[in-house]
């Protein structure tokens, strides 16, 4: 199975003996649990080069985030820290995530905790462990912070052992013999697992924390676990407000999709916690009601039937008495008729009436909460309990202003009445007025459906890449997806033109036609076996941002960009003829009148540097090329690494300008001086050359002079860089001409 990566190149998957010696170089002696083990479809950058059990330093290369400093080994660090206390008594303080004397937290006066004390466990309680009597979900209770989007996803996770050693490492301790005030905690950001070094300092007031902590005031486990998230995206201010689907696919690598409509979900949540590797979030709208907290998030840790009643069990992060209070509720009526035997059995507390965790009825819960996500995962135990094993297809790609973003109109959403042109344009709609953008395309195949079914079950995930890490200067931006099928893949043109979108709809909308606000979002449909294009679309012409597109399924046996290859392309109706091909002599006394300019400025010597070239083509075409573009021009063509180019190159490039002056022209229809960006992949093309979009990224972020527009010295640039990179690669070892040549723009 091999995958087309977003660079152009050709990437096998993790399956088979390629990678095994990648796996044995890029692993360590304390591995990683898989989170999608073998079965991850190395079909992007974000797993490309690299073990899909590889643990990244935060920091280091290939992480995915900015060093803070020296990059951290924990282990390289804990044996010196152990050195220097068996020494000294003197612990690991980390220099890398300050301890401020206040921080931002919700639910505190004015949201502002003054005065802070930071201080270590052993500080705070005479015998610190970082577990007591296990893990367990009742060990998460919330503190000042806004943070219940991720202690509840903590609780989930403490319900799954084997998910929870992958992010809290068992190599630990506040034992004596092992402890140096130093701890790790791993998670998953944006495709890579990541190992966060901390110290074990924690944010107190009047010697009590104000963060998270355990129903055992000696367990520090989730404290020191949400420390290490916090210091991930870069400060506890981060920790105020997000979405529990966010954190759960950071602890977990998992896929998660989102649920507004609740009337018809129950048996969805049932097959989940059954079925499938999965867990459950919900949140509440901005209104209390019978003892529900507003915009408030809880976990989901039981679905079940009792007696042809639909029940739910949840839990409150915060852990506190204030719980739902209506029909199922802790001491009601319908309780009280249910045996205690029974009660152990569903998995009813008896006797813990102030712990958070509570019932209700299906019926009680889809009128008092208004979303659920779900987060599907692969257990590290190899699914060895008969559940769901999925398969999950990745590529990192870019939405690119000019390029690959764009969406100008009025309104969020106004397909309804239009269809999109994936490859130049929005068709014309009047309610619907959109910037002309060259959306990424990407094919899956599903090889067979489900077990006892005619379709496969797939779920498509977008995300926005480093939004919270970075959010004081990257926004979160309005995206979506569609998928359309493909009949006949083989037929169809790469990319998908204009003809095919026009002929067809799509057959999924993400979201219900609405933009999604939050990092990432997913849904989950059920398709006929088949090949299938998705397209990532940005809503916003003037933004950029990096997403990771997931597709996962049991049955998921291929998935690529679908772009066409860079090489030579076929001649149409819109080409100019290509100079190469026309047999002109290039004797120098055949052409004196064109060479009439470079003999001035050679002095005789038949050759000129990039100073005296930028006066030939000012004179032979009014043209002023800027230094950087002439010094360019000259490394291109100079064969014999002179610094120069005789007059054979020159004429070449010559009747290449001229060429390319004319298809200019066509492109600049309103004689402006320039074309906008989004036109530069056809007007290379019409110079005989087909890009794919990772080039075409490369080129108009080289080249471009003007945000949004090609100038005619841009365009220059790229017909010229386009044909040196195929003259120089697209020969086979006979010396003929080939018509492509698969590689990335690395040249340049």
């Amino acid at each position: 199975m091999s995958m087309t990566s977003s660079s152009g190149k050709t990437a096998k998957s993790n399956v088979g003996g390629h990678n095994e010696e990648l796996r044995k170089r890029n692993s360590t002696s304390h591995g990683l649990p898989l989170c999608f083990s073998s079965d991850i479809i190395n079909s992007g950058n974000a797993y490309n080069h690299y073990s899909p059990n590889k643990i990244f330093k935060l920091g280091e290369l290939g992480s995915g985030l900015r060093p803070r400093g020296d990059v951290q080994d924990f282990y390289q660090l804990k044996q010196k820290w152990l050195a220097i206390r068996a020494r000294t008594g003197e612990l690991f303080e980390d220099t890398t995530f300050s301890k401020p004397d206040s921080v931002y937290a919700w639910y505190a006066e004015n949201k502002l905790v003054q005065g802070v004390t930071w201080l270590r466990p052993k500080d705070i309680v005479d015998n610190p462990k970082l577990f007591v009597d296990g893990v367990s979900r009742f060990d998460v209770q919330q503190g000042k912070f806004g943070d219940c989007w991720l202690l509840s996803s903590i609780s989930n996770l403490a319900m799954h052992r084997d998910m929870f050693l992958r992010v809290v490492p068992e190599d630990q301790s506040f034992e004596e013999k092992n402890y140096a005030g130093i701890f790790h905690f791993r998670f998953w950001y944006c495709g890579r697992w990541v190992d966060v070094v901390i110290d074990d300092f924690l944010p107190t007031k009047n010697g009590k924390l104000i963060c998270v902590q355990s129903g055992d005031q000696n367990e520090f486990w989730s404290a020191l676990l949400v420390k290490a998230y916090a210091k991930l995206y870069g400060s506890w201010g981060t920790l105020d407000g997000g979405f529990w689907a966010e954190a759960t696919e950071d602890l977990t690598g998992g896929i998660s999709t989102a649920e507004y409509n609740l009337t018809a979900i129950f048996d969805n949540m049932l097959q989940d916690m059954g079925k499938n590797h999965a867990l459950i979030g919900c949140a509440t709208p901005a209104i209390d009601a019978n003892g529900l907290k507003s915009n408030h998030a809880y976990a989901i840790t039981k679905v079940l039937k009792y007696k042809g009643v639909r029940l739910l069990r949840l839990k409150d992060p915060f852990g506190d008495e204030v719980e739902w209070n209506g029909p199922w509720s802790d001491n009601s009526k319908e309780w009280k008729s249910v045996p205690d035997n029974v009660k152990e059995e569903l998995g009813m507390r008896i006797g813990a009436d102030a712990d958070g965790e509570f019932w209700m009825a299906f019926e009680d819960f889809q009128n008092h909460f208004n979303s659920v996500s779900t987060c599907y995962f692969n257990s590290g135990s190899l699914n060895k309990d008969g559940k769901r094993k999925w398969k999950i297809g990745t590529f990192d790609g870019e939405w690119v202003r000019g390029v690959t973003a764009g969406h100008n109109g009025g309104k969020k959403w106004g397909i309804s009445k239009g269809s999109i042109d994936h490859w130049g344009a929005w068709l014309s709609n009047s309610d619907c007025l959109l910037r002309p953008v060259q959306n990424l395309q990407y094919r899956i195949n599903l090889g067979q459906p489900d077990q006892g079914n005619d379709k496969c079950t797939v779920i498509v995930s977008l995300m926005q890449k480093h939004q919270r890490v970075n959010r004081k200067i990257v926004a979160r931006l309005d995206f979506m997806f569609q998928i359309y099928r493909m009949d006949k893949p083989h037929e169809l043109p790469k990319p998908l033109d204009s003809n095919f979108f026009e002929s067809r709809k799509a057959i999924v909308i993400s979201n219900g036609q609405l933009w999604a606000d939050s990092r990432s979002f997913g849904c989950r449909v059920e398709l006929p076996p088949g090949d299938y294009c998705i397209t990532p679309i940005l809503n916003s012409k003037d933004k950029e941002a990096e997403f990771l597109l997931r597709v996962c399924s049991e049955y998921l046996t291929n998935m690529e960009e679908w772009d066409e290859q860079i090489g030579l392309c076929v001649e149409n109706n819109d080409s100019v003829p290509d100079s190469s091909k026309v047999h002109s002599s290039m004797d120098y006394n055949d052409n004196k009148s064109k060479l009439q300019n470079f003999e001035k400025y050679a002095n005789g010597a038949l050759e000129v540097g990039w100073k005296d070239l930028e006066k030939v083509l000012q004179a032979d075409f009014g043209e002023d090329f800027r230094e950087y573009q002439c010094r360019s021009m000259v490394s291109m063509l100079d064969k014999l690494d002179s610094g120069k180019i005789g007059f054979r190159e020159y004429l070449g490039l010559w009747n290449d300008i001229g060429k390319w002056r004319t298809i200019f022209n066509k492109y600049d229809k309103n004689g402006h001086g320039h074309f906008e960006t989004f036109e530069l992949r056809k007007a290379v093309k019409s110079a005989g050359y087909n890009l794919n979009n990772y080039t075409l990224k490369k080129l108009v972020r080289l080249y471009e002079s003007n945000v949004g527009k090609i100038t005619f010295q841009d365009y220059v640039m790229c017909a010229l860089q386009m044909k040196t990179m195929i003259d120089s690669s697209g020969k086979n070892l006979e010396g003929t001409s080939t018509k492509s040549a698969t590689f990335g723009l690395c040249s340049i």
